[in-house]
């Protein structure tokens, strides 16, 4: 005859083991909580980033203000020549001044000491000291949606050397046209060093945005945003390059997203075209960089014509900086009429439209 105490045990050690059904539910019920939190995590995280990423551009607009303030003047958008006093024509190849703005506010954003190795008489592209300079990468500079930290585009045919451009990810806004605006340019030259031909500014190309190309490394006078400065957009975001190696047509680097480079989509844009558009940038450097499948879509433009669109990896939309220092988001989806608005010193959108503030 069993003993009873036994048969209880055997019935206990029976009771308390996992039955490979009852295993499998258990995996089947972690596997669904884990899918369920992690679009949570991920999406805690992209907030965290574009959280980041509006801080950065906060950071950007109060250096620009600081700027102004030192100056009375905004900075220049982008310079690509400034002649020497008393004179025309530019002779010296290497009198060309070749930068955008995101150079000229480096000491109001703790990176001064960058600043200070750039020899502004001598072209970006042609001078050592600056070449080393143009490398850098500014992590105020880098959006952490993107994968630009890190990055750098290589130019491996400069006849002065190997250039690299630190990537970057934000823009100044030139309005809603293109790069040379509404109007064209004013005072635009050819000139010649006996071999080379480039093209002289002696005075400025207007534009209806905050920022210009000119010839001088002040621009405008917040006197003259007429809509005031808490309605006009001073920056916005671009999404750097993912072709790293520049060696020009047919095939060649992507230039956009660069944060000293003087070209439409380097470190400047428009609002021709809304947020994240499937519409392609036309660009000057847009020789063999088409791709739509990572919205980065572009076509080669003329210069006077070429103009790119804010975009960023954030979900649905770009964050801004307008002139008066504040951030907001601008989803994809805005009326592109307003998009334009938004970028121009004389044309309140809120009023033609009869919205309210």
């Amino acid at each position: 005859m069993m003993d009873r105490s036994n048969h209880k045990s055997e019935i206990r050690n029976q009771k308390s083991a996992f039955t490979l059904v009852e295993l499998l539910v258990v995996i089947t019920i972690i596997g669904i909580l884990i899918a369920l939190l992690l679009p949570a995590v991920q999406a805690a995280r992209e907030a965290a980033r574009r959280l980041q990423c509006q801080n950065n551009l906060k950071q950007i607009g109060l250096a620009t203000l600081n700027f102004e303030q030192q100056n009375q003047a905004l900075p220049a958008g982008v310079m690509h020549a400034e002649a020497p006093a008393g004179t025309t024509f530019i002779s010296d190849d290497h009198k060309l001044r070749e930068f955008s703005m995101f150079l000229l506010i480096q000491p109001f954003i703790e990176a001064g000491n960058i600043m200070e190795r750039y020899d502004f008489d001598k072209r970006m592209y042609y001078e050592p000291t600056n070449l080393l300079v143009s490398q850098a990468q500014i992590p105020g500079y880098v959006c952490p949606s993107d994968d630009s930290a890190g990055r750098r585009c290589y130019n491996p045919g400069n006849v002065y050397g190997p250039t690299y451009w630190g990537r970057s990810n934000y823009g100044a806004c030139f309005g809603s046209a293109n790069f040379y605006g509404p109007n064209g340019p004013s005072n635009l030259s050819l000139y010649s060093n006996g071999t080379n031909y480039a093209k002289c500014w002696t005075g400025l190309v207007e534009t209806d945005g905050p920022f210009r190309n000119q010839g001088k490394m002040t621009g405008r006078e917040l006197n003259e945003i007429k809509d005031g400065t808490s309605h006009t957009v001073m920056a916005s975001e671009l999404i750097a390059g993912i072709t790293d190696i520049y060696t020009g047509p047919p095939n060649q680097g992507d230039l956009r997203g660069l944060w000293i480079v003087n070209w439409m989509g380097g470190a400047i844009y428009t609002h021709w075209l809304t947020p994240n558009s499937s519409a392609p940038d036309g660009i000057e450097s847009g020789y063999g960089v088409n791709r739509p499948d990572v919205g980065l879509p572009c076509y080669t433009e003329s210069e006077r014509n070429s103009h790119a669109a804010a975009r960023s990896r954030h979900p649905r939309g770009v964050n801004v900086v307008f002139v008066d220092g504040h951030v907001d988001f601008y989803g994809d989806d805005i009326d592109s009429f307003v998009w334009r608005a938004l970028s121009t010193i004389r044309t309140q959108p809120w009023e033609t439209l009869g919205m309210q503030q």
